[in-house]
């Protein structure tokens, strides 16, 4: 009976700073001592083995006079990295994933991104005399890798502006043969008093060239051609 009596009695007293499994832990029963050795943890391990959340550990360390978590973890040195990010609505929907199979002989990843122009020298990058002829001098190195992306980027790119500029062009045309002959004669006529303007020169730099040659060809054909068939 003296046994189970000390037993319950040490039970009620030793088991007063004991937890329960799964258990969480008053964080007013944390000395600083401790806390300090659980300091060589990331906060994550640290909070499973305090059975506490991340705000409560924040909480107590702000309350003991520790900035926030005594570990550190490194910070990462180096560039930023730019991501091609990719929209649901873009054009591109496989540039960013796209890369090429091999670097060096391994395997490239898949996350592989395009990073920011890196120079040897930034402080001296801008120095020196301008160049008025050639291209610009610079420091820019790229790496294989970032060579492969701009390579994939740059094809997927054009494939795309390819392709839409053929059906930016059948549109225009449909536009175009579909107008009648009093719009094409109006045409001729707007036409005749742009080159005969005061500011000709200055009209004509603001035209769509292009458009303009597209719409004379299809006047000639229909107003001039037509008539003598």
């Amino acid at each position: 009976m003296a046994g189970e009596d000390g037993s319950k009695a040490g039970g009620a007293d030793g088991g007063k700073g004991v937890e329960k499994a799964g258990a969480r832990r008053d964080k007013r029963q944390v000395s600083r001592d401790v806390m300090e050795k659980f300091g060589h943890l990331s906060q994550e391990e640290a909070c499973k083995h305090l059975k506490m959340s991340t705000r409560t550990l924040r909480k107590r360390c702000r309350e003991l006079g520790l900035k926030r978590w005594p570990y550190q973890p490194k910070k990462k040195v180096g560039r930023k990295r730019l991501e091609v990010q990719v929209n649901a609505q873009s054009a591109f929907t496989t540039v960013a994933k796209a890369s090429a199979e091999e670097q060096d002989g391994k395997p490239c990843p898949t996350s592989q991104v395009l990073s920011v122009p890196r120079l040897k020298d930034n402080s001296e990058a801008f120095k020196g005399p301008a160049r008025t002829a050639g291209p610009a001098a610079s420091n820019l190195v790229l790496s294989v890798a970032e060579k492969l992306q701009l390579s994939v980027l740059l094809e997927e790119s054009k494939k795309f502006f390819e392709a839409e500029s053929k059906a930016r062009e059948l549109e225009k045309m449909a536009e175009i043969e579909g107008k009648s002959k009093e719009e094409l004669l109006m045409f001729c006529i707007e036409l005749q008093n742009v080159m005969l303007g005061d500011d000709a020169l200055k009209c004509i730099r603001a035209i769509d060239v292009p458009t303009i040659l597209k719409i004379i060809n299809e006047a000639q054909l229909r107003l001039v051609h037509e008539a003598y068939l």
